[in-house]
């Protein structure tokens, strides 16, 4: 199948403008943000590896640092993401997308006939598995930052009770201050890393295996920045 540049940008979520620039190589090094999703796109996970290393070093030394122990584990399809970043499809994909999975007869109770077509979709897309009467995925996966964002954003407006608050079930917590954020941002990296290699090995236990998808989101962040950088032509990425 031919598909026209315009085509290619939308399918990988990149300005047309932006990718129009980086195919015509108007770019001499494009945004890791947009880097990413082309390689990812084009290259075996190995190879994928490889380009960070190349062209990007500083940013496989970020990922190594920020994700120990993932920083080796496969990108899940790009065509896949969309059912991470979609409201009507994100608590489906994570069942499915466990080591222990899913059932057809569960998803169809919690979410209808439409809820099936979509673990059709994923089964005959070979996102995901189907044997034993289960959907499932045995394998570690990971996905871009954009479908993290997202995933995070509707779980925390769908999927969290506020209902259950209180009664230890789940925690929702906020902190925010007028801080020096070069003194602060590096300490509070730290702590979440720690924590997040912390509740991975809670959930990982065996003693802890069973079929409630239970999540957890770490996230900081600071006011002011620029969502637009410029790269070393001068051109806005």
């Amino acid at each position: 199948m031919n598909l026209k540049s315009r085509d290619v940008a939308r399918r990988l979520n990149i300005p047309n403008a932006s990718f129009n620039r980086i195919e015509n190589k108007e770019v001499k090094r494009a945004s890791f943000a947009h880097a990413v999703k082309i390689v990812r796109a084009a290259c075996a996970q190995d190879n994928f590896m490889a380009f960070v290393e190349k062209f990007y070093p500083e940013m496989l030394k970020t990922i190594k640092q920020t994700y120990p122990g993932n920083a080796d584990v496969p990108f899940i399809a790009c065509e896949a993401e969309r059912f991470f970043s979609d409201r009507s499809s994100y608590e489906i994909m994570m069942m499915a997308t466990t080591p222990n999975g899913v059932t057809k007869e569960k998803v169809q109770t919690l979410y209808g006939l439409k809820g099936l077509e979509i673990l059709e979709d994923l089964i005959n897309e070979q996102v995901v598995e189907f044997n034993d009467g289960r959907a499932f995925l045995n394998q570690n996966i990971k996905f871009g930052q954009e479908t993290t964002q997202q995933l995070l954003q509707n779980l925390v407006s769908f999927s969290y009770s506020l209902n259950t608050f209180g009664t230890g079930e789940n925690w929702l917590s906020v902190q925010y201050e007028a801080v020096n954020r070069n003194n602060v941002a590096p300490k509070v990296r730290d702590i979440m890393i720690q924590a997040n290699a912390e509740i991975r090995a809670v959930m990982n236990a065996p003693e802890n295996n069973g079929d409630d998808v239970f999540w957890a989101g770490l996230v900081f962040d600071h006011f002011g920045k620029k969502e637009r950088s410029t790269d070393s032509t001068g051109v806005i990425q």
